[in-house]
């Protein structure tokens, strides 16, 4: 009798413990921008995966800077946790024009690019390989200006229509050398701010010049808010991203002597989503009260930083602010620039 009791004791234990899903039914991303798409996407359990880009024109089914098309069907059921590639259609403002044993970054959109923090990356090979902008002691590309660099040595740059003046560098480290098959690459990515804006296939051995297009924000901060939000009551605290279209990074940013950026400093990541950003509806939870905004949380943490005025440092103005302690029975919402 006590082992029928104990079989039973357990099977209502079981029926108790919540089901993960296996599989999830892939949303509808067409027409929406990338941080759209990962919002649609993690909410089902679901991430981004590659993006590929196209050229847009008249005659695409969606507007331009949206997504056109995806690998896998509006409606189709896929494994939970799988990811989603995206194409998509855009009149692209930057060349990526590389071969072999040489790349360069041609700005072709007519004004000036803005774009600190512009990094390309191996996507795989046998070490890890990437270059960013700082290397070359710039943020931004004029009219006329272009990044060069070479994986053999070079006393001067190829000259390219649409150069006039060249940052370039010539370096036989293969940890730089993100985008050829000679350091055994196959593809490259591009990102800005943490945010991928493509993948590009990398150069075959003894291959002719290629091109990759692609679109980018004039300024990086177009596609990222310029503020934080916190939302917060003595038992709970959400970094919320109330935006229906932007991004909110919380990369280099500390509160009240907390890493947000950190996965560390969380009980749980939500392995599908982008952290540290928060696309739109998406927020970091702390404490153990209920959220205090309707949000997605994709990161939940137990520090409790708010019980006392706290400061938010890293932001890109290089500036400290000082949020105030939350207060028993009320809703604190401080917002503050990033």
């Amino acid at each position: 009798m006590s082992k029928i009791i104990c079989i039973i004791l357990l099977l209502l234990v079981a029926s108790l413990l919540p089901v993960q899903a296996q599989e999830a039914r892939v949303p509808d991303v067409a027409g929406l921008n990338v941080p759209q798409a990962v919002a649609a996407l993690n909410r089902v359990g679901l991430r981004l995966g590659s993006i590929t880009g196209v050229l847009w024109t008249a005659d695409s089914p969606t507007p331009a800077g949206t997504i056109q098309s995806s690998s896998v069907a509006a409606g189709d059921l896929v494994a939970a946790g799988a990811a989603v590639d995206v194409t998509i259609a855009s009149v692209p403002n930057v060349t990526l024009r590389y071969d072999d044993n040489d790349f360069s970054v041609i700005n072709q959109s007519g004004t000036t690019l803005v774009v600190p923090g512009l990094t390309f990356t191996a996507l795989d090979g046998p070490r890890p390989a990437a270059l960013g902008i700082d290397r070359f002691f710039t943020d931004s590309l004029k009219v006329g200006d272009c990044l060069q660099v070479w994986s053999i040595s070079r006393r001067d740059p190829k000259a390219w229509d649409g150069c006039d003046f060249f940052y370039w560098i010539s370096t036989t480290n293969p940890e730089v050398h993100f985008w050829t098959a000679l350091n055994g690459v196959s593809q490259f990515n591009v990102s800005l701010g943490g945010v991928e804006y493509g993948v590009c296939p990398a150069a075959a051995a003894g291959s002719e010049p290629q091109d990759c297009p692609l679109l980018l924000p004039v300024n990086a901060a177009d596609d990222i808010t310029p503020y934080i939000q916190f939302t917060y009551t003595t038992d709970a605290l959400v970094i919320y991203n109330r935006t229906s279209d932007r991004w909110m990074s919380l990369a280099g940013l500390t509160a009240g002597g907390v890493p947000l950026s950190e996965a560390a400093q969380y009980s749980s990541v939500l392995d599908v989503a982008r952290f540290p950003l928060l696309a739109p509806g998406q927020c970091a939870l702390f404490g153990t009260g209920p959220a205090p905004e309707d949000c997605q949380p994709i990161a939940t943490g137990s520090a409790t930083f708010w019980l006392a005025d706290f400061t938010l440092t890293g932001t890109s103005t290089g500036e400290e602010y000082t949020c105030p302690a939350a207060t028993p029975a009320n809703r604190t919402l401080c917002i503050m620039p990033r």
